[in-house]
């Protein structure tokens, strides 16, 4: 199963739904600011992110910013953090056959504005 399609997840389901739920209830809503990262993978090399309830926090990635719908698709990490009113980012930094020094920098850097 995908872990971040399964939020808040089951403590009687399946491992993955176990984890989901474990990370909600113990984690996800004790934080002051939440970044969810991602990257592309082996392919494509992606660079932007989503604005959900901390635009600064966002835009502090300087990466091409994405509003999202009015409510995040569910079953993901950040479903659990906007119930909480936790201010969150998504960011989608990376990935590919480049080099990953821009990526990481922009990361580090964004991830210190909180």
């Amino acid at each position: 199963m995908n872990l971040n399609r399964v939020f808040p997840g089951n403590p009687d389901g399946m491992l993955t739904e176990q984890m989901a739920h474990k990370m909600a209830e113990g984690f996800l809503g004790g934080l002051d600011y939440y970044v969810d990262l991602h990257a592309g993978g082996a392919y494509p090399t992606v660079d932007y992110v989503y604005i959900i309830n901390a635009e600064p926090l966002s835009r502090a990635f300087g990466s091409a910013p994405v509003v999202p719908p009015k409510d995040a698709p569910t079953g993901t990490s950040i479903s659990v953090t906007r119930a909480h009113n936790t201010p969150s980012v998504v960011v989608e930094l990376g990935g590919g056959d480049v080099d990953q020094a821009t990526y990481v920098a922009a990361g580090s850097r964004g991830s210190q504005t909180s």
